[in-house]
């Protein structure tokens, strides 16, 4: 997603440069190939291509954060399983018109990817709206964090990179620490997010090999939704009003049709380090809403935890060679 992709643009599993995107969001759940070049760190004209590719990253994490904070509005008549199920079944519904290849002309490989994608954005988004059910969103959001955070430290040779994950877990631990008891449930969410988010970078990488444009994400949504139709059906079964569904079909686009977009024209825009960087700023964007959307003060010690998380983040990123020079 993040970080995970400057260190996939330096190097690929066999030692050498790759084109590699993937993205999954706090609500974690978009992935595809972005189109020729625009991974590599392809830069628009001068520093106004910067800018506005800063803004459109920007605004892609105000959309996914936006949409999970929506999210808690409708965790009362549908529950917070009932709410993510249907969102796969509606993103699901978005994304079919968008496979232009024949389905069953897949390798086998492939195949596996697809269903550990589907199954690992399953897990990460059920994980973060159990969690936010539980604590507030820039909490959870700086826990899941830590998933993409170690996976990018993990394919790193840089010892200084080790300090960089002990301070994101420092952070981690202020974060909780400043949880009551009875919201340590959704510290577990949010660490089962996390670890979800980790298996969908991992299994990313083979859909981007195997399938071209936007195919990968939209069949790895479908296995989402087929995962989770238990929990769509049980939330239609309370006979949500029409206003309820209509909100979970914007949270799908929301969370992931239109900040693919922006990520991606952004991608070309300002070149991979600029986009990586400022999508770090996830835990401290998702702080922001929660404070602004529903009202979620954090404490000393949980703004200290999310920067700590954020810092973390970029560090790992800014750190190493410039991915375009790779």
């Amino acid at each position: 997603m993040t970080i995970d992709r400057a260190l996939d643009a330096r190097q690929g599993s066999d030692g050498r440069p790759t084109r590699r995107r993937s993205d999954g969001s706090g609500a974690a759940v978009a992935s595809g190939e972005g189109g020729a070049g625009t991974a590599s760190g392809g830069r628009g004209a001068g520093g106004a291509g910067e800018v506005s590719g800063a803004a459109l990253v920007l605004s892609a994490s105000l959309l996914i954060q936006t949409s999970s904070a929506l999210a808690t509005s409708v965790f009362k008549t549908l529950g917070a399983l009932g709410t993510s199920g249907l969102r796969f079944a509606f993103g699901a519904l978005m994304l079919a018109g968008l496979l232009r290849g024949g389905i069953g002309r897949r390798s086998r490989g492939a195949w596996l990817g697809i269903g550990g994608m589907g199954l690992s954005i399953a897990g990460a988004n059920v994980g973060l709206y159990c969690a936010i059910d539980r604590i507030p969103l820039g909490t959870a959001v700086a826990i899941q964090f830590c998933g993409p955070l170690l996976v990018a430290a993990s394919r790193s040779r840089r010892p200084r990179d080790l300090a960089w994950v002990a301070l994101a877990v420092a952070g981690v631990l202020l974060v909780c620490g400043g949880l009551a008891l009875d919201s340590l449930a959704g510290a577990a969410f949010a660490l089962g997010s996390a670890a979800c988010w980790a298996g969908y970078l991992l299994s990313a990488r083979r859909v981007g090999d195997d399938s071209a444009g936007l195919d990968g994400l939209a069949l790895a949504v479908a296995v989402s939704a087929v995962v989770t139709l238990p929990f769509a059906l049980d939330a239609l079964a309370r006979e949500p009003r029409p206003g309820d569904l209509a909100l979970v079909a914007l949270l799908s686009l929301l969370g992931v049709a239109l900040p693919y977009a922006c990520e991606l024209i952004a991608l070309r825009r300002a070149g991979l380090r600029v986009v990586s960087v400022l999508l770090c700023l996830d835990p401290a964007v998702a702080a922001l809403v929660g404070l602004v959307a529903l009202g979620q003060r954090l404490g000393a010690a949980q703004v200290a935890g999310v920067a700590l998380v954020t810092v973390a983040s970029v560090g790992v990123v800014v750190g190493g060679p410039d991915p375009a020079a790779a």
